[in-house]
């Protein structure tokens, strides 16, 4: 066991300096230390980084400062545990102040450790708070705990050079457990990309070299797909999706204000589907805006995403849920759209049309498909919810979705329109807290826009998500705004019997822990704040409850009476029948 964390310790270290070094990191400065053994081997093992040992901790950061600022490139600072590390506060403080970029690789007692009264043990997590352009922790120790470790050293190097906001300093802070090292001179690097490249390329868009690179690069692609998420350059997005020709997957969150020729709604169900399909894996695909829902997605962009498949990232935060990215762009888009405008003529390798058209000919049947189980009621339950109230709103409206089912079924039944609503929802971490708020602010000022103050707004939410922000119902009478809660009640959390933990657990553990039914009465709470109800199991009445608030401008809540275990099999049915009817249709000859 304690050759085994020696080992892994060795290995973690020699590869947080392998990537570095990768990334364009040529000097550091080392002050001796016994739980920073690991890294000062390492980078003494690398002619490629000229490693300066000074003993002083202080002079050490202020000498990495002096040389940072001359050649303009981040300079790594490796400190043992404790106060040593504090040492270095002076330095950051004045690189965060200069926009000079500095890494601080700081070694660390394990959080077992951590008010224990271990030696040279402080807490390392607060320290250079307010200074810093970012901070990642890595346990060395964690067990399965390091496929995303190069993704997270080369972002932090990319952050401390600059690339989303002024360059400055980063602490990458690195837990060792005891023995330290082994004593062995062969240490297994953690896979690393091809040709010695980082893991992440980073593109700024404000450069013309970079911008004209990516540009070509793109037009030369034969086959892509565009991922199209939350994201403020919209009709940028869409300017592209026209020039490239590739199939773009349109979240509901996009807020599409004109759509490509060549957008695809049904993406999660195509990619559930892809090799059903029989859909080659692209060369490139164009990932715009926050990381979208669709699980599926997610699991086949890091199953395709490598060495065959160029994952190409924008968004003003580095995001990369994945981590499979090879390249992470920042930068205005609009720099980007104008250099692919004017290169385009002369761009060779035009797209693969038949691969897109083979993209679009599925969407449509999948959407053919939906739209024929909704009128012979093969569709039911929650979906359908979802389904009549995306089609009852049009371009004016807002439609706010919430964690965790709400959002799901949005995305799943968005219909193909010009005149789809904007979709809001609450997704960088939020959960269920401060849904009602969020969207009764996010339609308060949707209505005070010039184009839609005569729209009206809808929020699709769960029950559990509903009851932890009720009071806010209280802001909702007396703000009166033409709004629309539709309601999900099932009697508890029904994202969790579509997970492991319904499988695993007893009926009474899981209801317990998961399912916790609320067994309350919605329509008498709503009703004691004054505000009006509607309690069915009937989805027409979401047509009623509708055209009620569009006439009369007020708020109304339809609590839709659904059944976990029902609502569970009426998902599973859906996406049955939906690869069922791809099956036909791809057997049937064109």
């Amino acid at each position: 066991m304690a050759v085994g964390i020696a080992k892994i310790n060795e290995q973690v270290a020699a590869t947080i300096v392998d990537e570095l070094i990768r990334c364009g990191l040529t000097k550091a400065l080392i002050s001796p230390g016994s739980r920073s053994t690991p890294l000062a081997i390492a980078f003494a093992r690398r002619n490629e980084v000229q490693s300066q040992v000074i003993l002083d901790e202080r002079a050490s950061a202020f000498f990495a400062l002096g040389t940072a600022k001359v050649i303009s490139a981040p300079v790594a600072i490796v400190t043992t545990s404790g106060t040593a590390v504090a040492e270095l506060t002076p330095a950051v403080v004045e690189a965060s102040m200069s926009n000079v970029p500095l890494i601080v690789l700081s070694s660390d007692r394990p959080f077992e450790l951590y008010r224990s009264g271990s030696s040279q043990t402080i807490d390392q997590i607060q320290l250079f708070s307010g200074y810093l352009t970012s901070r990642t922790f890595i346990d060395a120790g964690a067990q399965d705990g390091h496929s995303r470790l190069r993704s997270q050293i080369s972002r932090s190097y990319l952050e401390a050079a600059g690339l989303w906001q002024s360059p400055g300093p980063v602490q990458i802070n690195v837990a060792f457990r005891e023995p330290l090292v082994s004593g062995d001179t062969e240490v297994e690097l953690l896979e690393a990309r091809q040709s010695n490249a980082p893991w992440y390329q980073g593109v700024d868009l404000c450069q013309v070299r970079d911008r004209e690179s990516i540009a070509v690069e793109l037009l030369r692609t034969r086959r892509g797909i565009i991922i199209a998420s939350e994201h403020s350059e919209t009709e940028a997005i869409f300017a592209m999706s026209e020039i490239l020709g590739w199939p773009t997957f349109v979240d509901p969150r996009s807020r599409v204000a004109r759509r490509s020729q060549y957008a695809i709604t049904n993406f999660d169900q195509i990619i559930r589907n892809f090799d059903l399909c029989q859909l080659e894996v692209p060369d490139v695909v164009l990932y715009f805006g926050k990381t979208v829902t669709s699980k599926p997605l997610a699991q086949w962009l890091t199953k395709v995403g490598g060495e065959n498949c160029r994952v190409i990232r924008h968004s003003w935060a580095g995001d990369d849920g994945e981590g499979v990215a090879q390249c992470l762009m920042a930068g205005e888009l609009s720099h980007l759209l104008d250099c692919l405008l004017s290169i385009q003529s002369i761009s060779t390798g035009p797209f693969d049309r038949d691969y897109t058209e083979k993209f679009l000919a599925i969407d449509k049947k999948i959407t053919s498909s939906i739209d024929a189980m909704a009128d012979d009621g093969r569709l039911l339950g929650e979906v359908l919810v979802a389904r009549r109230l995306m089609g009852e709103l049009n371009d004016k409206d807002l439609l706010f979705g919430a964690a965790s089912m709400a959002i799901r079924d949005i995305e799943a039944m968005m219909p193909l329109r010009e005149d789809s609503p904007v979709v809001y929802e609450n997704r960088g971490v939020n959960g269920i807290d401060g849904v009602i708020a969020s969207f009764t602010g996010a339609l308060v000022s949707h209505l005070g826009s010039s184009g839609t103050n005569d729209g009206i707004g809808a929020l699709l939410i769960g029950d559990l998500a509903f009851l932890y922000d009720l009071s806010f119902l209280r802001e909702v009478e007396r703000l009166s705004p033409p709004a629309l809660i539709v309601v999900n009640d099932n009697n508890g959390g029904g994202i969790f019997s579509f997970l492991s933990q319904r499988e695993q657990l007893g009926e009474d553990e899981f209801e317990a822990l998961f399912g916790t039914p609320h067994n309350g009465d919605l329509g008498s709470m709503i009703r004691g704040f004054s505000v009006d109800v509607i309690v069915t199991k009937d989805v027409a009445d979401l047509t009623k409850a509708i055209t009620i608030v569009r006439r009369e401008r007020r708020p109304l809540v339809v609590v839709f009476e659904s059944n976990r275990d029902e609502n569970l099999i009426a998902h599973q049915n859906f996406h049955q029948a939906i690869t069922a009817e791809l099956s036909n249709f791809l057997a049937t000859p064109s």
